[in-house]
């Protein structure tokens, strides 16, 4: 079985003020090598793609990001590659969770992706003082 993996793509990310094609500059490359990287995947044909999180730089990522992430895994659809997707920290926030959204779930059902699994973070939350908080805060309660 061959099987292309990636992690921390961190679409989205701006560093510095140079721009270029109306983008940041660090944030274009960014774009590139995202690009390439499934150029790579798509040439090499493998039985399954899986990322390891971090697609995006945030949570709640600009247009931009979501629309070059989505171009690019209907790119791995259209190849006929399956996918694991699995969310990282920057992908991830309780109120993300809260709402049932995430822009990595939006673009998977958005798309018709060939995704065999997503994960995404199982956490126990509740709300106290106007905060959600983690199950990982209840001896606050006892």
């Amino acid at each position: 079985m061959k099987i292309a993996i990636t992690s921390d793509e961190h679409l989205g990310k701006t560093l510095y003020r140079l721009e270029e094609d109306s983008l940041n500059k660090f944030e274009k490359k960014l774009y590139d090598v995202w690009k390439e990287n499934i150029d790579i995947i798509i040439a090499e044909k493998p039985d399954l793609y899986i990322s390891c999180g971090d697609v995006f730089d945030t949570p709640n990522p600009k247009i931009i990001p979501i629309f070059k992430y989505k171009e690019q895994m209907v790119r791995l659809r259209d190849a006929d590659i399956q996918s694991l997707i699995i969310m990282g920290n920057h992908d991830f926030a309780f109120k993300n969770k809260q709402n049932d959204t995430s822009a990595v779930k939006m673009v998977i059902q958005d798309s018709g992706l060939k995704v065999e699994k997503y994960a995404e973070y199982h956490l126990d939350y509740y709300i106290k003082d106007n905060y959600l908080r983690s199950e990982e805060h209840t001896s606050e309660l006892q």
